[in-house]
């Protein structure tokens, strides 16, 4: 077992007896190209996997697993400075030494937190699945991409009240993580695509506690639900649901839904779906050779007539010509 893991995740038991976090799985092949370790949960706990990864600098895990098991864990000092977690699904209880109440974590937040301010135990509920990536950061690490003294990250020092740091996973960070999970290099191209990512993944979160306004995003939850909405939408633009559809699937009034979705995000829901299906468009026409046709089944188009036709309105060129003049493919 890796000694800084040792060090830096253990589960506590009755009377603050601690194991690590493999002591609940056994080590098994890990066949994944992020990943360079993995753990199967041992039955008594639960179904599911913990993987890591370590670079300079950096670590990535990836906890997968439905529970059959109450969990408390608590993290330690650890050789790392900045944390960036994502819970992708599940619920987690946080107590923090610092603060007086806990913190409930659900799905679909984030938080990005320095460790030596935040000394935290956590409680991940049983019959719930659970899936988390966590991002751990060093001090070098940081120094080396100069954001050792970023101004930005004055309040992640100033407070440790965790409530002050989660936020909802935007879609851009979603797409991110999936680009992520996906990964299929190897070598010096892993290890400069990972680092890409995790910079990529801080610099989203930093961009949207900057614009969101604190308390509503925290404490509302419809700013979550309309995230929601928005994930759905880009997740798949064949679907083209409706208001009413949406509003179904996320629990809201339809009016209440299309009302918050413009005033939140200035737009409409149309609108934006309009916008990502064009950025769609654009970015599969420069990266990649897929026949014009078939883009235009990916985008939601039943016919490529309509297709090029509203291309054409918007960017006052055909897609093919678009193309030819941007990236060189040819259809």
């Amino acid at each position: 077992m890796d000694e800084s893991l040792n060090e830096y995740l253990a589960y506590t038991k009755e009377k603050n007896c601690s194991a690590t976090m493999q002591s609940f799985c056994k080590s098994v092949c890990c066949k994944d190209c992020i990943f360079s370790k993995e753990y199967a949960f041992s039955p008594e706990y639960g179904v599911g996997s913990y993987k890591e990864c370590f670079l300079d600098g950096l670590y990535i895990s990836l906890v997968n697993v439905s529970l059959t098991q109450e969990l408390n864990v608590v993290h330690r000092d650890v050789p790392y400075a900045l944390a960036l977690s994502f819970l992708i699904d599940g619920v987690k209880i946080i107590k923090s030494v610092d603060s007086i109440e806990d913190v409930m974590y659900e799905a679909q937040e984030s938080y990005l937190v320095y460790l030596n301010q935040m000394k935290e135990t956590f409680c991940c509920i049983k019959n719930k699945h659970y899936k988390e990536i966590r991002i751990l950061m060093d001090a070098d690490f940081l120094k080396r991409h100069h954001l050792n003294n970023e101004d930005v990250f004055c309040d992640k020092k100033a407070s440790t009240v965790l409530n002050d740091f989660i936020l909802p996973i935007c879609c851009k960070s979603q797409d991110a993580l999936t680009e992520l999970m996906s990964l299929k290099l190897s070598g010096k191209s892993k290890e400069l695509f990972l680092v890409g990512k995790v910079l990529e993944l801080l610099a989203l979160y930093l961009d949207k506690s900057k614009k969101e306004n604190r308390e509503q995003v925290y404490n509302d939850e419809l700013s979550k639900k309309l995230e929601k909405v928005k994930n759905i939408i880009s997740s798949d633009l064949t679907a083209q649901f409706t208001t009413t559809q949406l509003s179904r699937i996320v629990g809201l009034n339809n009016q209440v839904l299309k009302k918050q979705f413009e005033k939140t995000f200035r737009q409409s829901i149309h609108q934006f779906f309009l916008q990502i299906r064009m950025e769609k468009t654009v970015d599969l026409l420069l990266h990649s050779t897929k026949p014009i046709n078939e883009i235009s089944d990916i985008v939601g188009y039943k016919n490529s007539t309509h297709f090029i036709a509203a291309f054409k309105k918007k960017m006052k060129k055909t897609p093919k010509k678009f193309r030819e003049i941007n990236s060189g493919f040819n259809t």
